[in-house]
């Protein structure tokens, strides 16, 4: 009797000890199983596939590490059937589900489903599959809407329902509301003193902050992005807002129609729960207001789901030339009279630590990236394009012609041989040995020959390849303008690997991608 290995699966959505354990629980329920199923099945542990802490909502199968390992391995046989304790454990996304299922089936692989009573081959079993995925993401909809209303519930009670605690307070654990940390707090009304009283700002305040010692509470240099998460932040005038966003599923689909990312996309809500007063506050309400009107005369609120940096054309080749940190843009008046706004490639790691983290590199972006362009565009003229292409041509017909006139000499031996072989009774056994081994060493001198000509047809069609690149951007570039950023990005992503700027003047290297010869 054959036996069938089986492969098991197990899933929870959280990391929480007793969500931890089911998993055991799950694969035990499915050895009971099996053992009810007959001899001829069979499971060990390298078969068990646990993934803990992934939602099966939102994540993407193939996100999950155990699920992942699942895939490749049936793709190699080495199961042939695969249990589960009901189709939730697999996913709660309906859609993925069924693709999970086709998936698994066009690689021979049988599911059954305990609790759920699918089985793969069992005639009509597949109807009552979709019945219940549908069922298991309706329940998942119900049980998120009913965990949400009991938070929302707690928030307007003044409880901090965040998973983490802000900086300056800790979490009451019998009210389970937010008490002021004093170990903390005097930063957080410095901070905002600083801020609002001295108008100084936040790489300034950063600056003394991390001089002086301050860290936050996982001990780690305070960053502007810090004081601008505090700043604004009305937790510090005792307030407790929940509900502002909520998860929604956001799924994306590559040019073929396959589903080819997958995540939680947080949304705006129109009613959150606001409850003032819920904790004692740290900052007085109108200091923190002209906080506010500060970041917003500043234009300090960004909307971090539209990097405005992206566009820049040397975010993410430009690297400061003291801690090698990525360079990052920033804008600044021109002088105070005018309204003229100049932009900069600064450190990365001074513009969000301070001092503390680099003294810091700044240059002008348009000197940076005119230099840039110039250096680049000498590179390319420099090149005779037409002479250097006309020769690679030349070479290639010369050597292609040389290859064929070698293939059809090889293809003489051969028969020749064979003729010989054919009329092995005309020669005696030492004549007949002596040439073969003649006709056999000419082949062999043949093939290596046309090996050497493959490899020297190779180097010369990828210097072609790249003779033409350099031509077609050599032409993109006398129709650019500088201040078209979006093309000088795609220019500069495409030929340079990094450009290390020294100082506001020096550029000290810049590490391209091709060879210029």
């Amino acid at each position: 009797m054959e036996k069938i290995p089986v492969a098991m699966y197990a899933r929870v959505s959280t990391g929480k000890i007793e969500q931890s354990e089911s998993t055991e629980h799950q694969i035990s329920q499915l050895m009971a199983h099996l053992k009810s199923m007959g001899e001829q099945y069979y499971t060990a542990s390298e078969l068990h596939y646990i993934d803990e802490a992934f939602s099966g909502y939102y994540t993407k199968m193939e996100e999950r590490p155990a699920f992942k390992q699942m895939i490749e391995d049936a793709k190699v046989g080495k199961f042939n059937m695969l249990l589960l304790r009901e189709i939730s454990r697999v996913g709660r996304d309906d859609e993925e589900n069924l693709r999970f299922v086709n998936r698994f089936r066009a690689l021979g692989v049988r599911i059954k489903s305990l609790h759920d009573g699918f089985d793969s081959d069992v005639p009509g079993s597949e109807l009552g599959f979709k019945v219940k995925n549908m069922i298991a993401q309706i329940e998942s909809e119900r049980i998120s809407a009913r965990v949400s209303a009991g938070m929302r519930e707690k928030a307007k009670k003044g409880t901090w329902m965040g998973s983490m605690v802000p900086i300056g307070y800790v979490r009451d654990k019998n009210t389970q509301k937010l008490v002021i940390d004093e170990s903390y707090a005097p930063i957080i009304r410095d901070i905002f003193h600083m801020y609002v009283f001295e108008r100084l700002g936040t790489t300034k305040i950063c600056d003394i902050l991390n001089e002086r010692g301050d860290r936050t509470k996982s001990g780690k240099l305070f960053l502007r992005s810090h004081l601008r998460q505090i700043i604004q932040n009305p937790v510090y005038i005792g307030q407790v807002t929940y509900g502002r966003t909520r998860a929604q599923l956001n799924r994306e689909y590559d040019d073929s129609g396959n589903l080819s990312q997958k995540n939680m996309k947080l949304i705006k809500t129109n009613d959150p729960v606001v409850v003032e007063d819920a904790h004692q506050a740290i900052i007085d309400k109108l200091t923190f207001c002209k906080a506010q009107e500060i970041m917003k005369e500043r234009g300090g609120i960004i909307d971090r789901r539209t990097p405005r940096h992206a566009k820049y054309p040397l975010v993410g080749i430009a690297k400061c030339g003291l801690c090698g940190a990525g360079m990052l843009t920033s804008k600044a008046l021109k002088s105070k009279k005018s309204r003229i706004y100049l932009r900069y490639y600064r450190c990365g790691n001074w513009h969000k630590g301070g001092k503390v983290a680099c003294s810091g590199i700044s240059i002008r972006a348009d000197k940076l990236e005119g230099e840039i362009f110039n250096r680049l565009f000498k590179h390319l003229q420099k090149l005779d394009m037409q002479r250097i292409a006309s020769k690679g041509a030349a070479e290639t017909k010369r050597l292609e012609d040389k290859l064929m006139k070698m293939g059809q000499e090889k293809k003489k031996l051969i028969n020749k041989q064979t003729e010989i072989a054919l009329r092995s009774d005309l020669f005696s056994s030492d004549a007949f040995a002596n040439t073969m081994n003649i006709i056999k060493r000419q082949i062999e001198n043949v093939t290596e020959q046309s090996d050497i000509i493959e490899r020297q047809l190779t180097e010369i069609r990828g210097k072609d390849a790249n003779v033409l690149i350099m031509s077609q951007l050599l032409e993109r570039m006398k129709k650019t303008s500088l201040n078209d950023m979006l093309e000088l990005r795609a220019i500069f992503q495409e030929l340079i690997e990094k450009v290390i700027v020294e100082d506001a003047n020096t550029v000290s290297l810049i590490l391209y991608k091709y060879t210029f010869k």
